[in-house]
């Protein structure tokens, strides 16, 4: 019941995610900043609490594949700061 984003990576961090479920998150389920890389796939990204779900700031990446990101909003990625969200369907 925390105040917070699911998962918060910070400076120059990676982290790789694989076959989960990450659901309503007071803020944002996913927020990687400072250079910070993410790695999802095969998962499940459900937030109906949260205009984004997933975010990427200041030089920072997030890669998604074969994973379904909604919320009942209709954004579900922000990125700014020369950031980006890569969502890959093979």
């Amino acid at each position: 019941k925390h105040v917070q984003h699911q998962l918060w990576i910070d400076f120059e961090s990676t982290v790789e995610l694989k076959s989960v479920q990450i659901t309503d998150g007071a803020h944002s389920d996913i927020f990687a900043q400072n250079q910070s890389s993410v790695y999802v796939s095969d998962s499940i990204i459900r937030n109906n609490k949260s205009r984004f779900n997933v975010q990427a700031v200041n030089f920072s990446k997030i890669e998604l594949i074969k994973t379904v990101v909604e919320n009942s909003y209709g954004d579900v990625y922000y990125s700014e700061n020369n950031s980006f969200i890569k969502q890959l369907d093979f």
